[in-house]
């Protein structure tokens, strides 16, 4: 460290706990300004908490201690290497378990640490984002046909890009412990058991790709079963942008462990039983998405979630491209469900003009910018399945989305403003409204005024406003729009959805429309 120091200037100590299904990590790293993030220290500790969670769906007082035990392991490093800027996070088999808030309250009480619950889609976004700071190719990688996939203990996370972003992206619980908790009854038959394995993972995948009906040029891979698999398959270890899986190695190996059970694959690999139980689960796992996807070459960059939480941590600035991602995403989605994309264009570009006008004003955040961009791109993905009642059918397809890249918080928010955007306010009994933090509530009510403003001025669905300005002046919002044809049904709409605009913001909005160039 003290190497580093003199070389770099200030270096900010990072660490990340993450709390899997089977194992749990530290990972300590050294942020020097300007410079590359750099690990210094991971380790890995098996703690079959999955075992538990998916079988009886909790987590036990003894598994709880031995939890607490590592941590308090785990915090001695961070005070050794002086780390005061540190997260412990969880994922699926914390997640799952019915007792998770005493497991938590428990986890506080003994260790003082505070554990953040990290949904699926939040770890696919950070696990992705840990993949492209590390492969430098990865830009063109996606623009020639990129399939991601995270293998985990408890989950398998996917996405899928082509040369205009992101087209889809899911979470399954096909976890290699899980999926070996499912069908433990039939260990002991082998071959039974290899069959139904294979069976049951590859239906899950054929069911994963065929929405996307593509090949993959590339395909990557990562998780800690990889890593496993990439040190067995090599004879020697690679940079994270050279770490290739040759898939004839691959396939021999998986070809061998079919006639092995876990007691000799942990001897003939040496490896932890933990380890080695999970390993022909993950392997098949890693076949068929091979198989499915049809790419030439598998990466398997030995990076994860915990990279992606120490990457946001270490952030120097905004990062817009994983921003462009997530919009791409969501463009992917509304024609999915055969949005108008001319209307739903519009519709964002005059609410980011409100938003640009008040949200300062009014703190809000980029982030809020950024949901309300979302917002007025899906508020119309419910009229394929009931014109009528399309706001309500839109915001119950949200509410079960797998959307990657925001928090559990963040689509309930999401979903209030499909659910209102074209007038009213959230109810007292709205479950998504209520669920959200008094923070919250306030600040989706003043999006939802700014959606339901944009909507109204194109209404009509024909673009007939442009060169928007906005003034202001006492308490007037005035709102001049210059048209060549008649825009009366815009008026209309204006006047009737200003109701929850004057409450959250003290305004009286107004709206001025010019048949001829707006005066200066």
């Amino acid at each position: 460290m003290e190497k580093l120091q003199r070389k770099s200037g200030k270096i900010t100590m990072l660490g990340v706990i993450d709390i899997g299904s089977a194992f749990m990590q530290l990972k300590i790293a050294a942020k020097a300004e300007g410079k590359q993030l750099q690990i210094l220290e991971s380790v890995t500790k098996t703690l079959p908490i999955g075992r538990e969670t998916f079988s009886a769906g909790r987590i036990s007082p003894e598994m709880m201690r031995a939890l607490s035990k590592n941590l308090l392991g785990f915090r001695q490093l961070l005070r050794e290497y002086k780390v005061k800027k540190f997260k412990v996070v969880a994922t699926g088999a914390i997640r799952e378990a019915v007792n998770r808030e005493y497991v938590i309250d428990q986890i506080k009480a003994n260790t003082g640490f505070t554990i953040e619950m990290i949904h699926a889609s939040q770890e696919r976004f950070l696990t992705q984002q840990a993949v492209r700071n590390a492969l430098p190719s990865y830009d063109k990688l996606k623009k020639e046909g990129l399939l991601i996939v995270n293998i985990g203990s408890g989950g398998v996370q996917v996405a899928a890009y082509a040369a205009d972003g992101m087209q889809y992206s899911q979470n399954i619980n096909m976890g290699a412990l899980r999926i070996r908790q499912v069908l433990s009854s039939l260990e002991l038959k082998m071959m039974e058991y290899t069959k139904l394995l294979k069976e049951y993972i590859y239906g899950y995948i054929q069911e994963l790709i065929l929405p996307m009906q593509r090949h993959f040029r590339h395909l990557v891979i990562t998780g800690e079963e990889v890593d496993v698999l990439y040190r067995i398959c090599s004879e020697k270890m690679k940079p994270q942008n050279e770490r290739i899986l040759d898939q004839t190695d691959l396939r021999k190996l998986y070809e061998a462990m079919l006639f092995m059970n876990p007691q000799q694959i942990r001897d003939e690999f040496d490896l932890g039983f933990e380890r080695a139980e999970m390993l022909l689960p993950a392997t098949m796992i890693v076949q068929a998405f091979i198989g499915a996807a049809g790419a030439k070459k598998v990466y398997c960059p030995s990076v994860g979630l915990s990279n992606g939480i120490l990457y946001e941590m270490s952030r120097e600035k905004e990062d817009t491209v994983m921003e462009e991602e997530l919009m791409q995403y969501i463009r992917a989605i509304a024609k999915q469900y055969y949005t108008s994309m001319d209307h739903v264009e519009e519709v964002a570009s005059h609410a980011l003009l409100l938003f640009d006008h008040l949200g300062k004003k009014h703190s809000l955040t980029p982030r809020h910018r950024l949901l309300l961009e979302m917002g007025a791109f899906l508020h119309d993905i419910g009229k394929q399945i009931n014109l009528a009642n399309h706001a309500q059918c839109g915001a119950d397809l949200l509410m079960h989305m797998d959307l990657i890249g925001i928090s559990e918080e963040e689509q309930r928010q999401l979903v209030v403003l499909v659910r209102y955007h074209e007038a009213g306010e959230p109810k007292a009994d709205d479950e998504a409204y209520t669920a959200l933090n008094k923070k919250s509530r306030m600040a989706v009510s003043k999006l939802l005024a700014m959606l339901q403003t944009a909507n109204a001025l194109d209404y009509s669905h024909k673009q007939k406003l442009y060169e928007l300005v906005i003034k202001q002046k006492g308490e007037s919002f005035i709102i001049q729009a210059f048209t060549k044809e008649n825009a009366l049904l815009e008026e209309w709409m204006f006047q009737h959805t200003q109701g929850l605009f004057r409450e959250v913001f003290s305004l009286e909005p107004e709206l001025k429309i010019y048949t001829k160039r707006m005066p200066g």
